[in-house]
């Protein structure tokens, strides 16, 4: 679609410009309410991505991938328990989706709802498991391919956006 091909290039508010307007000829087309949401990620509008993505999700339940793409906004905006109950979800729907898999044990490990069978989970030297609540001031995330990046075009960005509301 015209806004997948402005988001891949960089052009997000072209992008949601393009997805809002498929949103107006067809406004029960969940995949293009999720792209919006995905789209105002990259723009830094977190609330409105997550409305969006809430939106998504109500008109195609059964979706896995909205579910995913729904819990990557909620645990960027750090609302990590709700962002569990959207992975959990994605795999009751699809349970050998790689996706939501990897962003839940993610998302369980660093925010230390899970503690790894062997080893530690450190950042900065720091054991996460040991920091307890000042955990938040030493994770941020990445995805394992650049490929699949959410929001920004490089790494330093798209830590940043993770850590911004830890100030």
């Amino acid at each position: 679609s015209l806004g997948a091909c402005l988001q891949t290039a960089g052009k997000h508010e072209e992008a949601a410009a393009a997805f809002r307007a498929a949103i107006a000829c067809r406004p029960d087309y969940a995949e293009a309410h999720s792209n919006l949401g995905v789209a105002l990620q990259e723009m830094g509008s977190l609330d409105e991505a997550i409305a969006v993505h809430a939106r998504a999700v109500s008109l195609a339940p059964g979706n896995a991938a909205l579910h995913c793409n729904r819990g990557v906004a909620l645990q960027f905006m750090g609302r990590h328990q709700a962002a569990r109950e959207s992975y959990d979800r994605a795999l009751q729907l699809q349970p050998d989706d790689a996706n939501a898999h990897w962003n839940s044990s993610l998302l369980r490990l660093l925010c230390g709802l899970e503690v790894p069978d062997t080893g530690r989970v450190l950042s900065q030297g720091q054991d996460l498991h040991a920091t307890g609540s000042q955990r938040a001031r030493w994770v941020g995330m990445m995805f394992q391919n650049p490929d699949d990046q959410i929001i920004f075009p490089t790494v330093l960005e798209e830590l940043a956006l993770g850590l911004r509301p830890q100030g």
